[in-house]
């Protein structure tokens, strides 16, 4: 009888054995999440908010070495964010946008307006003086 690569620990739950599991190089991972930030910006244009912000989040799950895409992932996401009025995970999403890429300049305008809109002005100066 053939060994099965999918094994249970408890009832009910499944898992891939160690040696199944997939390993996609980094290559391969950012083409994946690059797939996931253009579906993601085909619903941005379409006004489907909801299905960009699961396009980015997909992306930023796969994990990618590439923090210049990871990063337009998360501010991306904090753009669809906006229109839905998610201020908090806007701020969220910029600071670790701005995190991976410093110099974002539209990170930093997404940190700030969320700022504003949260009412958290002297944190939306500091968003503007960033250099």
């Amino acid at each position: 009888m053939a060994r099965s690569p999918i094994t249970a620990s408890k009832e009910g739950e499944a898992t891939l054995a160690a040696e199944e599991i997939l390993h996609f190089d980094d290559d391969n991972l950012r083409a994946i999440a690059e797939v996931y930030k253009n579906e993601g910006n085909d619903e941005y244009k379409k006004n489907n908010f909801n299905n960009a912000i699961q396009f980015y989040t997909e992306g930023i799950e796969v994990n990618c070495k590439d923090e210049e895409l990871n990063a337009i992932l998360y501010s991306n996401r904090a753009a669809a964010r906006f229109n839905l009025g998610n201020y908090t995970e806007i701020l969220d999403d910029a600071k670790i946008a701005v995190g991976l890429r410093p110099s974002f300049l539209k990170a930093f305008v997404r940190g700030a307006s969320a700022c504003v809109q949260l009412k958290k002005f002297d944190e939306a100066i500091t968003w503007c003086d960033k250099d």
